[in-house]
């Protein structure tokens, strides 16, 4: 789609059909199904230089895989220790898909692969996203959430949520120039139009049709302005060689659409899990280890080098890492660059929770996967620290999460399989020292 015909797809957030003091606040969710193996080495000489106790970052603590993340450092809550207990306190098998389904549910799923797992509640994702959509008062969006790759993705409902796959399917979907997208935004357009002539009209009550008329102008320049903050973004429909989300030009294509997404304004929440078929093997000149082992790992698809419980292991799911990490590092660089309504940047507006589904390149998972938050200055969330939480379950970071852009969530997940709320012991309300203020 050529960027002339952008306009038409264009949804935006009117400031004026909400609270002013509140921003237009979205969330990005970066899942990973395989986590970073601590086999060749351990994983914190990956990762954090020391993962005891509280303290401010420097780039000193940012080992060689988080090393792109260290620029942005400031925005950043590095968090370690959370353990994923579901599977441990409400049972749950040890296979990729059982525990990739509690990743952002904290709950042991019903049923199982082929029957299609469901949960009692949505995923964090899901939650968060309905909560800005709905509740905060950010209704104008066209989508209260975007699903991209393999869906850890529940809805209200407790079903699965299928993905936009490849990047053609993201751009058509999301920016295409579809009926239901060119009039919902037309009629966006048009709403906050008439907000606009609402807020004039007790001035109008006694004047002449020439100025009224002048009123209608100011409303619509108005909302002209609003929209022009975002004028030089352009969403193109990718070509057809990247049209594969499990290839390196697939990959970045994704990371564009994430920021066009945030850019124009579409979603309020986006949850992007990494392609476990994907093949690395353009990394190869990155690696440190050049041997042939090291060569064909990245060459297979990335579940493979999960079950090298080895140094060739390790090495590929450190190179994918890094690499992904840098990708995220230049989407941070873009949404700092790029204005926000109110005289904000998208960044200043955005929380990232980037996680995994696992803790190494087993099923066993338990704690020290390796996750991060980065937060804008508009979300409630303290940054540029390293947060120790050895002795908090998953559950009370997603409630923490969920607080950190206002949602007033006192527990989140902790079901079993039989939907029997069992998860007491998961939830003991938000990580407070992650939150500027403790929401109610």
């Amino acid at each position: 789609m050529a960027s002339a015909g952008v306009a038409s797809a264009w949804s935006f957030n009117p400031l004026g059909a909400q609270d002013p003091s509140r921003k237009p606040l979205r969330l990005i969710t970066f899942v990973d199904h395989y986590g970073l193996s601590p086999h060749g080495g351990d994983r914190t000489g990956q990762w954090m230089t020391s993962e005891s106790g509280d303290f401010a970052l420097s780039e000193e603590h940012f080992e060689w895989v988080l090393a792109p993340m260290a620029r942005h450092q400031a925005h950043m809550a590095v968090i370690t220790g959370v353990w994923q207990r579901s599977r441990a306190v409400l049972g749950g098998s040890a296979a990729h898909f059982a525990v990739n389904a509690q990743a952002l549910t904290g709950s042991r799923g019903r049923g199982g692969r082929s029957s299609g797992i469901r949960h009692d509640h949505p995923s964090i994702d899901v939650h968060i996203g309905e909560f800005l959509s709905g509740d905060y008062g950010l209704r104008d969006r066209v989508y209260p959430h975007v699903r991209i790759g393999g869906s850890f993705s529940y809805g209200t409902d407790g079903a699965k949520l299928g993905g936009l796959g490849s990047p053609r399917a993201v751009y058509s979907s999301l920016f295409g120039a579809t009926s239901l997208v060119d009039l919902q935004t037309q009629a966006l357009v048009m709403e906050q139009v008439q907000r606009q002539l609402q807020t004039i009209r007790p001035q109008l009550v006694n004047a002449n049709a020439a100025t009224m008329l002048d009123g209608y102008a100011s409303s619509v320049d108005a909302v002209a302005r609003e929209l022009e903050l975002r004028a030089d973004l352009v969403c193109e429909q990718p070509d057809s060689s990247s049209n594969n989300g499990a290839t390196e030009a697939g990959v970045r294509q994704m990371f564009t659409a994430i920021y066009n997404m945030i850019g124009c304004d579409l979603t309020s929440s986006i949850a992007y899990a990494f392609s476990g078929s994907q093949r690395h093997q353009f990394l190869f000149a990155e690696s440190p280890d050049r041997s042939g082992a090291v060569r064909t790992a990245l060459g297979r698809s990335y579940h493979n080098p999960s079950h090298n419980n080895g140094t060739v292991g390790a090495m590929v799911q450190s190179l994918v890492y890094r690499w992904r990490l840098e990708l995220l590092a230049d989407l941070i660089d873009r949404l700092a660059e790029t204005p926000d309504v109110g005289g904000d940047t998208l960044l200043d507006n955005t929380v990232i929770l980037f996680t995994s589904a696992m803790s190494n390149n087993t099923h066993g998972t338990r704690q020290g996967y390796p996750q991060f938050i980065v937060a804008g200055r508009n979300a409630n969330l303290n940054t540029g620290m390293h947060f120790d939480c050895t002795g908090h379950s998953n559950n009370e970071l997603f409630v923490t999460l969920a607080q950190g852009l206002f949602a007033p969530t006192a527990r989140f997940g902790g079901y079993n399989g039989s939907g029997v709320y069992r998860g007491a012991a998961l939830n003991n309300g938000p990580i407070e020292k992650l939150l500027k203020e403790v929401v109610s």
